[in-house]
Protein backbone atom coordinates (compact mmCIF):
# COMPACT_ATOMS: atom_id res chain seq x y z
CA UNK A 1 0.00 0.00 0.00
CA UNK A 2 1.33 3.42 -0.80
CA UNK A 3 2.67 5.50 2.23
CA UNK A 4 1.22 8.98 1.86
CA UNK A 5 3.13 12.09 3.17
CA UNK A 6 1.49 13.84 6.37
CA UNK A 7 1.24 17.53 5.66
CA UNK A 8 0.70 20.22 7.94
CA UNK A 9 -0.79 23.45 7.22
CA UNK A 10 1.26 26.61 7.60
CA UNK A 11 -0.99 27.84 10.59
CA UNK A 12 -0.42 24.58 12.37
CA UNK A 13 3.52 24.16 11.35
CA UNK A 14 3.83 27.85 12.90
CA UNK A 15 2.83 26.31 16.11
CA UNK A 16 4.74 22.62 16.07
CA UNK A 17 8.15 24.69 14.95
CA UNK A 18 7.82 28.26 17.05
CA UNK A 19 8.53 30.39 13.57
CA UNK A 20 6.23 32.94 12.83
CA UNK A 21 3.96 32.79 9.74
CA UNK A 22 5.72 36.13 8.30
CA UNK A 23 9.39 34.08 8.52
CA UNK A 24 7.97 31.27 7.48
CA UNK A 25 6.28 33.11 4.09
CA UNK A 26 9.81 35.13 3.92
CA UNK A 27 11.76 31.71 4.11
CA UNK A 28 9.89 30.25 1.51
CA UNK A 29 10.71 33.57 -0.64
CA UNK A 30 14.42 33.02 -0.25
CA UNK A 31 14.45 29.28 -1.11
CA UNK A 32 15.69 28.71 2.72
CA UNK A 33 12.84 26.84 3.71
CA UNK A 34 10.00 25.91 0.99
CA UNK A 35 7.06 24.13 1.75
CA UNK A 36 6.13 20.73 0.56
CA UNK A 37 2.86 22.03 -1.50
CA UNK A 38 0.99 24.98 -2.18
CA UNK A 39 -2.24 25.05 -3.01
CA UNK A 40 -2.72 26.18 -6.52
CA UNK A 41 -6.10 28.13 -5.98
CA UNK A 42 -5.66 29.24 -2.52
CA UNK A 43 -1.78 29.75 -2.62
CA UNK A 44 -2.06 27.92 1.36
CA UNK A 45 1.39 26.74 1.88
CA UNK A 46 1.72 23.03 3.77
CA UNK A 47 4.61 21.21 5.46
CA UNK A 48 5.81 17.94 5.74
CA UNK A 49 6.38 16.78 9.38
CA UNK A 50 9.75 15.88 8.14
CA UNK A 51 10.62 19.57 7.70
CA UNK A 52 10.30 20.12 11.55
CA UNK A 53 14.01 18.94 11.65
CA UNK A 54 15.05 21.61 9.30
CA UNK A 55 12.40 24.64 10.60
CA UNK A 56 14.65 23.74 14.52
CA UNK A 57 17.73 23.57 12.88
CA UNK A 58 17.22 27.80 11.50
CA UNK A 59 16.18 28.35 15.26
CA UNK A 60 18.55 27.17 16.67
CA UNK A 61 20.94 28.58 14.06
CA UNK A 62 19.41 31.93 13.69
CA UNK A 63 19.75 32.09 17.72
CA UNK A 64 23.61 31.87 17.49
CA UNK A 65 22.79 35.13 15.37
CA UNK A 66 23.92 33.35 11.98
CA UNK A 67 22.32 35.49 8.55
CA UNK A 68 19.86 33.89 7.01
CA UNK A 69 22.38 33.41 3.92
CA UNK A 70 24.56 31.68 5.83
CA UNK A 71 21.73 29.45 7.37
CA UNK A 72 21.03 28.18 4.17
CA UNK A 73 24.36 27.40 3.05
CA UNK A 74 24.83 25.07 6.31
CA UNK A 75 21.46 23.50 5.88
CA UNK A 76 22.34 22.82 2.12
CA UNK A 77 26.16 20.84 3.15
CA UNK A 78 25.80 17.95 3.19
CA UNK A 79 30.03 17.53 4.47
CA UNK A 80 30.07 17.84 8.12
CA UNK A 81 33.82 19.01 7.63
CA UNK A 82 32.75 21.69 5.34
CA UNK A 83 29.52 22.07 8.10
CA UNK A 84 32.49 22.81 11.05
CA UNK A 85 33.94 25.00 8.95
CA UNK A 86 31.39 27.32 8.49
CA UNK A 87 30.26 27.24 11.89
CA UNK A 88 33.94 27.73 13.14
CA UNK A 89 33.97 30.94 10.84
CA UNK A 90 30.77 32.33 12.33
CA UNK A 91 32.31 31.78 16.11
CA UNK A 92 35.74 33.74 14.85
CA UNK A 93 33.03 36.44 13.80
CA UNK A 94 31.43 36.58 16.97
CA UNK A 95 34.67 36.66 18.83
CA UNK A 96 35.68 39.81 17.51
CA UNK A 97 32.29 41.20 18.31
CA UNK A 98 32.87 39.77 21.77
CA UNK A 99 35.99 41.96 21.97
CA UNK A 100 34.35 45.31 20.30
CA UNK A 101 31.76 44.71 22.34
CA UNK A 102 34.77 44.08 25.60
CA UNK A 103 36.31 47.75 24.87
CA UNK A 104 33.21 49.51 24.85
CA UNK A 105 32.36 48.22 28.02
CA UNK A 106 35.40 49.36 29.45
CA UNK A 107 35.08 53.21 27.68
CA UNK A 108 31.77 53.13 29.31
CA UNK A 109 33.58 52.18 33.12
CA UNK A 110 35.78 54.76 31.81
CA UNK A 111 33.22 57.65 31.54
CA UNK A 112 31.17 56.20 34.31
CA UNK A 113 34.10 56.78 36.43
CA UNK A 114 34.65 60.18 35.01
CA UNK A 115 31.37 61.20 32.98
CA UNK A 116 33.22 64.66 32.25
CA UNK A 117 35.26 63.07 29.75
CA UNK A 118 32.79 62.82 27.51
CA UNK A 119 33.49 65.93 25.89
CA UNK A 120 37.32 65.68 26.49
CA UNK A 121 39.75 67.52 24.86
CA UNK A 122 41.55 66.28 21.65
CA UNK A 123 43.39 63.06 21.20
CA UNK A 124 47.00 64.34 22.63
CA UNK A 125 49.60 64.73 20.32
CA UNK A 126 53.35 64.27 20.61
CA UNK A 127 54.48 66.72 18.14
CA UNK A 128 53.75 69.18 15.66
CA UNK A 129 55.97 70.42 13.55
CA UNK A 130 56.02 72.41 10.07
CA UNK A 131 57.80 71.26 7.28
CA UNK A 132 58.46 71.99 3.75
CA UNK A 133 58.22 68.59 1.77
CA UNK A 134 60.05 68.41 -2.07
CA UNK A 135 58.18 66.47 -4.45
CA UNK A 136 57.77 62.44 -3.33
CA UNK A 137 57.93 59.80 -6.11
CA UNK A 138 55.37 56.80 -4.78
CA UNK A 139 54.01 53.93 -6.03
CA UNK A 140 50.09 53.72 -4.67
CA UNK A 141 47.18 51.50 -5.46
CA UNK A 142 44.04 53.15 -5.30
CA UNK A 143 40.44 52.30 -3.81
CA UNK A 144 37.28 53.04 -2.95
CA UNK A 145 36.39 52.25 1.04
CA UNK A 146 33.72 52.26 3.81
CA UNK A 147 35.23 52.82 7.32
CA UNK A 148 34.43 49.12 8.13
CA UNK A 149 36.53 47.85 5.43
CA UNK A 150 39.47 50.66 5.55
CA UNK A 151 41.99 48.65 8.16
CA UNK A 152 41.85 45.57 5.84
CA UNK A 153 42.04 47.93 2.39
CA UNK A 154 45.34 49.76 3.55
CA UNK A 155 46.71 46.38 5.27
CA UNK A 156 46.27 44.27 2.07
CA UNK A 157 47.37 47.24 -0.22
CA UNK A 158 50.34 48.25 1.80
CA UNK A 159 51.10 44.46 1.11
CA UNK A 160 50.50 44.66 -2.65
CA UNK A 161 52.58 47.50 -2.95
CA UNK A 162 55.72 46.34 -1.21
CA UNK A 163 55.89 42.98 -2.84
CA UNK A 164 55.38 44.86 -6.62
CA UNK A 165 58.55 46.93 -5.52
CA UNK A 166 60.29 43.58 -4.40
CA UNK A 167 59.57 42.58 -7.92
CA UNK A 168 61.22 45.47 -9.50
CA UNK A 169 64.08 45.15 -7.47
CA UNK A 170 64.22 48.79 -6.02
CA UNK A 171 63.96 50.15 -2.55
CA UNK A 172 61.35 51.85 -0.43
CA UNK A 173 62.46 55.42 0.72
CA UNK A 174 60.15 55.60 4.22
CA UNK A 175 57.08 54.06 6.01
CA UNK A 176 53.97 53.25 4.25
CA UNK A 177 51.27 55.84 3.92
CA UNK A 178 47.48 56.28 3.35
CA UNK A 179 46.43 59.91 1.67
CA UNK A 180 42.57 60.37 2.89
CA UNK A 181 40.34 62.61 1.43
CA UNK A 182 36.95 63.55 3.00
CA UNK A 183 34.25 61.06 2.72
CA UNK A 184 31.73 60.91 -0.20
CA UNK A 185 27.95 61.75 1.35
CA UNK A 186 27.50 57.74 0.89
CA UNK A 187 30.51 57.57 3.56
CA UNK A 188 32.93 55.81 1.44
CA UNK A 189 36.53 57.13 1.03
CA UNK A 190 38.42 57.01 -2.28
CA UNK A 191 41.72 56.14 -0.57
CA UNK A 192 45.40 55.86 -2.05
CA UNK A 193 47.29 53.79 -0.37
CA UNK A 194 51.43 53.09 -0.93
CA UNK A 195 54.79 53.58 -0.33
CA UNK A 196 57.41 56.28 -0.92
CA UNK A 197 60.03 55.46 -3.61
CA UNK A 198 63.83 56.71 -4.01
CA UNK A 199 63.21 57.30 -7.63
CA UNK A 200 59.97 57.76 -9.74
CA UNK A 201 59.10 53.75 -11.22
CA UNK A 202 56.48 52.73 -13.44
CA UNK A 203 53.11 51.15 -11.84
CA UNK A 204 51.43 47.96 -13.33
CA UNK A 205 47.86 46.73 -13.06
CA UNK A 206 46.61 48.38 -10.28
CA UNK A 207 50.06 50.02 -9.03
CA UNK A 208 50.37 53.47 -10.00
CA UNK A 209 53.42 55.68 -9.93
CA UNK A 210 52.78 59.02 -9.20
CA UNK A 211 54.30 62.11 -7.48
CA UNK A 212 53.21 63.80 -4.26
CA UNK A 213 53.73 67.55 -4.79
CA UNK A 214 55.99 69.47 -2.30
CA UNK A 215 55.11 72.42 0.02
CA UNK A 216 54.33 73.26 3.23
CA UNK A 217 52.67 70.61 5.97
CA UNK A 218 51.75 70.69 9.57
CA UNK A 219 53.42 67.28 10.81
CA UNK A 220 51.93 65.34 13.90
CA UNK A 221 52.70 62.22 15.39
CA UNK A 222 50.13 60.45 17.02
CA UNK A 223 50.89 57.58 19.52
CA UNK A 224 47.62 55.35 20.17
CA UNK A 225 45.22 52.93 18.12
CA UNK A 226 43.67 53.79 15.11
CA UNK A 227 40.51 53.66 16.31
CA UNK A 228 41.52 57.42 18.11
CA UNK A 229 42.82 58.76 14.89
CA UNK A 230 39.72 60.68 14.20
CA UNK A 231 40.90 62.80 17.50
CA UNK A 232 44.39 63.00 16.51
CA UNK A 233 43.39 64.78 13.64
CA UNK A 234 40.77 67.36 14.87
CA UNK A 235 43.73 67.88 17.35
CA UNK A 236 45.86 68.96 14.18
CA UNK A 237 42.89 70.71 12.67
CA UNK A 238 42.72 72.83 15.47
CA UNK A 239 46.43 73.34 16.11
CA UNK A 240 46.85 74.41 12.22
CA UNK A 241 44.08 77.13 13.09
CA UNK A 242 44.89 78.33 15.93
CA UNK A 243 48.64 78.82 14.42
CA UNK A 244 46.99 81.21 11.64
CA UNK A 245 47.57 78.49 8.54
CA UNK A 246 44.42 77.34 6.44
CA UNK A 247 44.55 73.25 5.06
CA UNK A 248 45.64 73.44 1.17
CA UNK A 249 44.63 69.82 0.47
CA UNK A 250 44.13 66.03 1.32
CA UNK A 251 45.87 64.43 5.01
CA UNK A 252 47.69 61.37 4.86
CA UNK A 253 48.95 58.65 7.35
CA UNK A 254 52.16 57.86 7.71
CA UNK A 255 52.36 54.27 9.71
CA UNK A 256 55.46 53.85 11.30
CA UNK A 257 55.03 50.77 13.31
CA UNK A 258 53.95 47.91 12.03
CA UNK A 259 50.90 46.10 13.74
CA UNK A 260 52.48 42.61 13.13
CA UNK A 261 55.09 43.48 15.02
CA UNK A 262 53.82 45.50 17.59
CA UNK A 263 51.20 43.64 19.23
CA UNK A 264 49.85 46.41 21.54
CA UNK A 265 47.42 49.25 19.77
CA UNK A 266 48.28 51.76 22.38
CA UNK A 267 52.26 51.25 21.33
CA UNK A 268 51.16 52.33 17.44
CA UNK A 269 52.78 55.11 16.22
CA UNK A 270 51.32 57.14 13.19
CA UNK A 271 52.02 60.53 11.79
CA UNK A 272 49.47 63.08 10.07
CA UNK A 273 50.83 65.21 7.06
CA UNK A 274 48.65 68.14 6.04
CA UNK A 275 49.50 70.43 3.70
CA UNK A 276 48.84 73.95 4.50
CA UNK A 277 48.81 77.35 3.75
Amino acid sequence: MEQTTTLIPIGHFSRLSGLTIKALRHYDEIALLEPARVDASSGYRYYSLEQLRDADAISRLRALDLPLEECKGILCEHDPDAMRARLAAHRSRLEERQAELRRSIDALAELIAEPERLSALPTPLEKIEVKELTPQPVLTISSRATPDGLDALISESINAVAAYIDRLGARRAGPPFTICPEPAEDGTTEVSIGWPTLEPLPGSGRVEGRMLPGGTVARAVYRGPYTELTGAYRALYEWIVEHGHDVAGEPREVYYTDPDEVPDPADYVTGIVWPIR
